[in-house]
């Protein structure tokens, strides 16, 4: 049996609930007057034609809507009401009859149970020798015995009562609360002039009130809803006011520094919250996905000025000159200035919610920079503001783990989609082969994460039968790196890949491994048996004995991509064995095995040349 045990009932308070009640009836009541005094204006005013038709239906529509938003407040007045009612009183009783007991000796257990503790030894003792005082002692022993029995039987029923009660009591107030968030979600009370008055109360010194916290919390967050759709590729709309809400607070921002922005709010108990508000607000304003009714859209234009152009402007910006006295010697590094800003950045985006980093131009500026940065710095460091040298490989890693959450931002580098240009201030196309090759240059060595990461999740989603939009970004990014090693000129990259960065490769062949069949161009049109296909597009048997070649640069990853290639292999010929009319299976399966050959043939030719050149930057 379950209920309340007597430590929980003695703790309850049902003091604030007429209060909360009344409250409730009177934002009711605010509710309704407005919706009516609103509709009532409009409809009132002296003018005609299609603008007032259009402003009549909107305003019929609003009272409609604000009349049910009145509904639901005294719904849920209502529910408190009775709760109150019925909770205060079950729990009074229990109480009171729990004391009334314990006050003519009886004892009341933590579970309700009522035992007589009546000090029958010391009445006993009193009337030794008197046998009809003995006999009336064993009849009240007898009577208590069962009176007790009978009022834990009582006390357990009015406590499974107050459960049952108290149960339904909050079952009730989350319906009405569950309405009430689907009529007026968090993120409709937001405004402009919200976001100014946050403004203000930072740039006086002020921190923000619980309602100001709640306001951030509501415009850096999308529903279940919204973020099922952007995983699937829809767009998402957002109430004008959560738009207007981190619009203004990012252009109140244009004139800060990407130092002060990253530290806005990093101070006292407030700063880990307010960053991790801010960087989901960031994420949700940059996807060119999110728009509103009125046409509002996001994307990079909308960020903060200094960090838009922290994510489009050339960082690089030639070399600098280090001189090292011990042996007389000048060195010159590449010179990017914005590399701190650049960690700063990344170090507040890492404190947001992955969920939202999906598709945002924020997240492609992040993966352009970072590969451009690792095509600056060849040797491993770089020259910042002041000259003072950096390592490049801590904060690469972590920007490109970053990004990494953002597959359709990695699906768009990886292709040269369209959607890149935006990270160029000056209008420039972007172009996937040279920041591919930036990337795949550079000297990862066995770090874990960082770029490994950018690709881990292909083979994960091949043929995503809950998820078409993953299933489609996978088949399509496994498609630009097969044409990306498979093409002639990354030939030099490709065979020194796994030297440089044995971890990316083996995580390339693990990714890629799914997509080999399609890469050898295996379909089965018309025919009665199924051939698991994941959309690849058809590689040319030099760009499929490339791709073998590169992947076959590191032991590991060779074993894992040979291994796969064999079982597709005896997989396509059997296929075809068993299906007259797939002839196509049996000679994919020979392109695929040629091309086995021939690539670790020519990685082998190549380890036995011995080169000491480096690869091709």
């Amino acid at each position: 049996m379950v209920y309340p045990t007597r430590p929980i009932v003695a703790e309850l308070n049902f003091d604030k609930m007429p209060a909360l009640a009344e409250d409730l009836t009177e934002y009711a009541e605010y509710t309704a007057s407005d919706a009516r005094m609103t509709r009532d204006t409009i409809t009132g005013l002296d003018w005609s034609g299609g603008a007032k038709n259009a402003a009549v239906t909107r305003a019929n529509h609003e009272h409609a809507q604000l009349m049910r938003v009145s509904a639901s407040f005294t719904s849920l007045a209502n529910t408190i009401t009775t709760g109150h009612t019925d909770l205060s009183s079950l729990a009074g009783n229990l109480k009171l009859t729990a004391t009334a007991y314990e006050d003519n000796d009886y004892s009341v257990a933590d579970n309700w149970k009522v035992t007589d503790s009546y000090n029958y030894a010391l009445a006993e003792t009193a009337a030794a020798g008197d046998d009809k005082q003995l006999k009336a002692l064993e009849t009240l022993k007898t009577t208590r015995a069962q009176i007790a029995v009978n009022a834990t039987l009582w006390m357990e029923r009015i406590a499974t009562e107050f459960d049952t009660a108290d149960t339904s009591t909050a079952a009730a107030i989350r319906s009405a609360n569950s309405t009430l968030n689907q009529l007026t979600p968090p993120a409709a009370g937001l405004s402009a002039g919200s976001a100014e008055k946050i403004l203000d109360d930072w740039d006086d010194g002020r921190g923000l009130t619980q309602e100001q916290m709640y306001a951030l919390a509501a415009a850096g967050n999308l529903t279940p809803e919204q973020l099922q759709a952007l995983r699937a590729g829809l767009p998402v709309n957002i109430p004008q006011g959560q738009y207007d809400f981190l619009r203004t607070l990012f252009r109140g921002m244009d004139g800060m520094s990407v130092e002060e922005i990253t530290g806005f709010g990093a101070t006292g108990e407030q700063s880990a919250a307010v960053q991790n508000l801010l960087t989901n607000g960031m994420q949700i304003m940059s996807n060119p996905s999110v728009s509103t009714d009125a046409g509002d859209t996001g994307g990079m234009a909308v960020l903060p000025t200094n960090v838009a152009s922290l994510l489009t402007e050339k960082l690089h910006t030639g070399t600098a000159k280090k001189r090292d006295y011990d042996n007389h010697t000048t060195f010159e590094y590449p010179h990017v200035p914005r590399i701190n800003e650049f960690e700063k950045l990344v170090g507040l985006l890492e404190s947001g919610d992955p969920a939202l980093r999906m598709g945002t131009d924020i997240d492609r500026g992040i993966l352009k920079q970072a590969s451009e940065i690792a095509e600056a710095s060849r040797s491993g460091r770089i020259a910042g503001a002041g000259e003072e040298l950096t390592d490049t490989h801590d904060v690469l890693n972590r920007a490109l783990a970053l990004a990494s959450a953002d597959t359709t931002a990695v699906r768009d580098f990886t292709v040269g989609a369209e959607a890149m240009n935006v990270t160029y201030s000056d209008g420039r196309q972007f172009d996937a082969d040279r920041h591919l090759d930036a990337l795949f240059a550079y000297q990862w060595g066995d770090s874990q994460g960082g770029i490994s990461d950018m690709y881990k999740w292909l083979g994960q989603n091949a043929g995503n039968p809950d998820n078409t939009f993953a299933a489609f970004k996978a088949a399509d990014t496994a498609s630009a790196l097969g044409q990306y090693f498979g093409d002639s000129s990354n030939v030099e990259i490709g065979r020194d890949l796994g030297q440089s960065s044995p971890l990316l490769t083996q995580t390339l062949a693990t990714s890629l491994a799914p997509f080999l069949a399609d890469f050898a161009g295996a379909h089965q049109p018309g025919t009665p048996n199924e051939f698991p296909l994941f959309g690849g597009e058809k590689l040319t048997a030099g760009e499929l004995k490339n791709l073998f070649m590169a992947l076959n640069s590191d032991p590991t990853a060779a074993g894992v991509i040979n291994r796969a290639g064999a079982e597709w292999q005896f997989y396509m010929a059997y296929s075809a064995g068993m299906d007259p009319g797939a002839a196509s299976l049996g000679n994919a399966a020979g392109v695929l095995q040629d091309a086995m050959k021939d690539g670790m043939d020519a990685q082998i030719d190549y380890l036995k040349k011995g080169s000491t050149t480096t690869p091709s930057r």
